[in-house]
């Protein structure tokens, strides 16, 4: 009698574990199969986030109301950190393929990179700094994460730039031979399109765009500008490839232009992006200043700045995981458009003065031209008796790019170009 009250306790439990595993079965069937799709579609529109509306710099006009500073409609590369990784090391590898074959493209299509990186490339072949002095330790200390230049140790303070390439490629950055000090497989390099070496431009490359990622870790979803004013063939070709350069994309952009040429450079100046000493300062007199703004570096557009700056608006949209907006929702600030700035000079006159200027300097040069090798200064008692050797004359030609020996060597040099190109060949075989 017991032995059958067992087995009919132990069937109960048996069915109700039977009909909890249908019911469940079931509810799969259900949220998988048949509402699958329509789940899918409300997780995707769960993510939430704000982005910016741009705002077009005031123009800067002459008495006369002729333009001389504004702004033009253009297409510009940018990239995002939006991505979704298992692990740091996948995330690694993911950021340096997209700005490995970013720079690819790039160079493919003859675009300029926007490198915010201050390392260029000397000369020599070296790395060495672009920028100096008070620039130079707030870039260091942006690096190390100092808030303060005098936080800095002096290690840090005095890295050279080959050994801060050295760091920023490293581990302790942006990891591009190896993370968790194990070097990146052959099927890894493969998988991701990345190389066991690179030349000094491609890393320099490399590193500039996860440079300009690192300034907005903060701010995950701010994009950074790759490249300006890109042709459409690179934005054709970004466009079909979204799907596989994670983060990458294509934004209106406004890049500021300049009428009347080197007659208003000393006078209108020009801008470009806020660094951390300007953000600091003009941020005590408005909030509406980022990390993104551009802002006046000399001239007019530096001592008008905060007429001629507007201010950025925003929307809220809903992204997928991927980063991708899925719809729009609604404006939260409309951009303003900066004032415009009318100076009392006349661009007409200006220009007039400037070549008759012009005209004259280049005069009094050719006055004092002669055609010797070398000029003997030690008995001038008078700065107006110095001569110019023709020597130095084709030397200022050269550094300063004006006669450019390596376009002439090209098939797109002209007749002439080829034959002095010659001559200077035999020239050089005879010496």
């Amino acid at each position: 009698m017991k032995r059958k009250i067992k087995i009919s306790r132990l069937a109960i439990l048996v069915g109700i574990f039977g009909i909890m595993f249908l019911l469940l079965v079931g509810r799969l069937y259900k949220l998988q199969i048949l509402d699958g799709e329509s789940y899918a579609n409300v997780f995707e529109l769960k993510t939430k986030k704000t982005l910016l509306l741009k705002s077009t710099r005031g123009n800067i006009y002459d008495r006369n109301g002729n333009l001389l500073a504004g702004n033009k409609l253009a297409y510009s590369a940018i990239l995002e950190d939006n991505g979704e990784y298992q692990s740091n090391r996948e995330r690694q590898l993911a950021l340096n393929s997209v700005a490995y074959r970013l720079i690819m493209i790039l160079e493919t299509n003859k675009e300029k990179l926007n490198n915010e990186l201050e390392i260029v490339i000397n000369e020599e072949g070296n790395y060495e700094y672009s920028v100096s002095g008070t620039s130079l330790k707030r870039f260091k200390a942006d690096i190390f994460g100092r808030t303060y230049i005098e936080d800095m140790t002096p290690e840090e303070a005095d890295i050279s730039a080959e050994d801060m390439v050295s760091y920023l490629s490293s581990e302790k950055m942006f990891s591009l031979y190896s993370e968790n000090k194990k070097a990146y497989t052959d099927e890894e390099l493969e998988e991701y399109l990345l190389e066991k070496k690179y030349s000094k431009e491609e890393l320099l490359g490399i590193i500039g765009i996860r440079y300009m990622l690192f300034l907005n870790s903060y701010q995950k979803y701010l994009p950074v500008i790759i490249a300006k004013d890109v042709s459409e063939v690179t934005i054709a070709y970004i466009m079909e490839n979204r799907d596989v350069l994670q983060g990458v994309d294509i934004q209106e952009d406004y890049i500021r232009v300049y009428e009347g040429g080197e007659a208003f450079a000393h006078l209108l100046g020009y801008t470009g992006k806020i660094s951390t000493d300007e953000l600091e300062e003009l941020k005590n007199y408005d909030e509406k200043y980022s990390f993104q703004s551009v802002v006046g570096k000399s001239g007019i557009e530096q001592y008008m700045e905060k007429t001629l700056q507007g201010k950025d608006g925003e929307k809220e949209v809903y992204v997928n995981n991927t980063g991708r907006v899925l719809s729009e929702e609604e404006i939260i600030s409309a951009p303003v458009t900066g004032a415009d700035v009318y100076l009392s000079i006349d661009r007409e006159l200006q220009e007039a003065v400037y070549k008759m200027l012009e005209q004259r300097i280049a005069g009094i040069l050719l006055s004092n031209i002669m055609n010797t090798k070398e000029f003997d200064k030690s008995n001038i008692n008078d700065a107006s008796e110095i001569k110019i050797p023709i020597y130095e004359v084709y030397d200022a030609l050269f550094q300063n790019g004006i006669i450019d020996l390596e376009r002439m060597k090209t098939e797109e040099s002209t007749g002439l170009e080829k034959s002095i190109i010659k001559r200077l060949s035999e020239k050089k075989a005879e010496d």
